[in-house]
C-alpha cells in the first residue's frame, strides 16, 4: 500500500536529481513519502510490541501451566 502510493506519487512528478530542479511538487512528494514511511514504521513498531506482549504472556502462561503439572 505504501509502496503504491510513493511510487505513484513520483511517477506523476518530473523527479530530477539536482538541487536547483526540484519543484514545490517534488518537495510536497518527498514530505509524503517521509510522512507515509513514518506512519509504516510506527505501526510496524507497535505491532512488534504487541506480538512481543502476546509472546511474553504466553511464556508466562505456559510457566503457570508447568507448575500446575508438577504440583
Amino acid at each position: 500500500m505504501f509502496k503504491d502510493k510513493v511510487e505513484k506519487l513520483v511517477a506523476q512528478s518530473e523527479f530530477l536529481q539536482t538541487k536547483e530542479d526540484f519543484t514545490k511538487q517534488d518537495t510536497e512528494i518527498l514530505k509524503l513519502a517521509i510522512k507515509y514511511s513514518n506512519e509504516l514504521l510506527l505501526e510496524l513498531v507497535n505491532a512488534g510490541e504487541s506480538q512481543h506482549n502476546q509472546i511474553k504472556q504466553l511464556i508466562e502462561e505456559n510457566e503457570n501451566l508447568g507448575v500446575q503439572i508438577v504440583e
